[in-house]
C-alpha cells in the first residue's frame, strides 16, 4: 500500500470560521463585493470566498490587510466592539495572536490525532479483508484437494502419502502420473480429476470475481487515510 496516493480530509478551523462570518458580515455592510475586497489585499476573489466561509486559514498579516481595506479594528473581525484605548488596543491584538496561533496548533495536533487513529482502522479494515479472503481461497483448495485424495481411494491407488503432502495440501500429480500412467483406473482417475480441476478454476473465477470489487474499496479506503 506504500505507493498509493495519500489524500487528507479536510477540517474546517473553528476560529477561522468565526473569522469568516464577521468578515461577511462586516464587507456587506460596507457594500464591498468580494472581487473588490480581494483586489484591495491582492489575493483572488476565490479566496476571498473561502475565507469567508471558514475554508482557509487566516494568518496574522492577512487579518491587517482585511481589516485594513474595511477600514475597521482587527477586533470587528474577532466580534468585538473597539472602546479601548490603541495601547490596550495592541496589548489585546498580541493577546489574540497568541491565542490564535496557540489555538490553532492544538487544532492542528486534534487533527493529526484523528488522521492517526483513521489510517490504525484503516490498516485494521484491510488486514482483516486480505485475511478473510486468504481464508476463503485456502478452503478452495483444501476443498479440491480432499476430492483428489477421494478419487485416488475410490480408483485404488493405496500410498495416498507417497503423492499427498497434507500440510501444504498438494497433489503430486507429476509422480502419480509416471508411476501409474499405464494403471487400469489410470484414464478413469484422469477424467474425474479434470471435472474437479473444471470445478475448482470455475469456483475460484467466482471467488475472485466477487473480491475484485472488494479490493477496490480496500485501496479507495486507503487512498483516502494511508501515507
Amino acid at each position: 500500500m506504500s505507493n498509493l496516493k495519500y489524500n487528507k480530509q479536510k477540517h474546517k478551523n473553528p476560529i477561522d470560521e468565526k473569522i469568516g462570518t464577521n468578515l461577511a458580515t462586516l464587507r456587506r455592510s460596507k457594500g464591498i463585493t468580494q472581487t473588490e475586497l480581494a483586489e484591495q489585499i491582492e489575493a483572488s476573489q476565490d479566496t476571498i470566498s473561502k475565507l469567508e466561509k471558514g475554508e482557509i486559514e487566516f494568518t496574522a498579516s492577512r487579518i491587517f490587510k482585511i481589516a485594513s481595506a474595511l477600514g475597521v479594528s482587527v477586533y470587528l473581525l474577532f466580534g468585538e466592539e473597539q472602546n479601548e484605548s490603541k495601547e490596550e488596543q495592541d496589548r489585546k491584538i498580541k493577546e489574540l495572536e497568541k491565542e490564535l496561533k496557540y489555538l490553532k496548533t492544538i487544532n492542528a495536533m486534534l487533527k493529526d490525532r484523528v488522521l492517526y487513529f483513521q489510517q490504525v482502522k484503516a490498516k485494521a479494515r484491510i488486514k482483516k479483508i486480505t485475511e478473510d479472503y486468504e481464508k476463503e481461497q485456502k478452503k478452495l483448495r483444501v476443498k479440491y484437494y480432499k476430492g483428489i485424495k477421494e478419487i485416488f481411494i475410490k480408483f485404488g491407488f493405496d500410498d495416498v502419502s507417497t503423492f499427498f503432502d497434507d500440510k501444504d495440501y498438494h497433489f503430486y500429480e507429476n509422480e502419480f502420473e509416471e508411476r501409474y500412467s499405464k494403471s487400469p483406473n489410470y484414464r478413469k482417475f484422469k477424467e474425474e480429476n479434470e471435472r474437479l480441476k473444471n470445478n475448482w478454476f470455475s469456483e475460484a473465477d467466482i471467488l475472485t470475481d466477487e473480491w475484485e470489487e472488494i479490493i477496490k474499496r480496500i485501496k479507495k479506503y486507503a487512498e483516502e487515510y494511508l501515507p
